[in-house]
């Protein structure tokens, strides 16, 4: 449904794909190839990814928390600790957060 997002494999990432819905289930497609089936989500603004339509890098960061980002920034000091809590605490979805949080620690 409009509004919606539904993962495919990594390799396809600005490839066109088409879409075919069911009251239970999204497939899409690929140069009329199957490449990916969803359940359908539950409303508008769904996001619905699979971990292995993610590249490896991206499944490792499955594996972060905001704790982990928070207990990173400690290493840095207070100031940096609670920065991590700041940026988590303010993001919709702990993955939004984990992209500001490592740019400050790699400076």
């Amino acid at each position: 449904m409009e509004g919606d997002y539904y993962s495919v494999p990594y390799q396809l990432v600005g490839e066109v794909v088409g879409a075919r819905y069911t009251s239970t289930t999204v497939e899409i497609y690929h140069k009329n190839k199957r490449v990916a089936v969803h359940p359908r989500g539950p409303g508008k603004g769904v996001a619905a990814t699979q971990t292995e339509h993610m590249a490896s890098a991206h499944r490792a960061v499955m594996e972060w928390t905001p704790s982990r980002m928070i207990s990173w920034g400690r290493k840095f000091g207070v100031h940096t600790e609670k920065l991590m809590e700041e940026i988590m605490a303010r993001r919709p979805h702990p993955e939004m957060g984990y992209r500001s949080c490592v740019g400050i620690l790699n400076r």
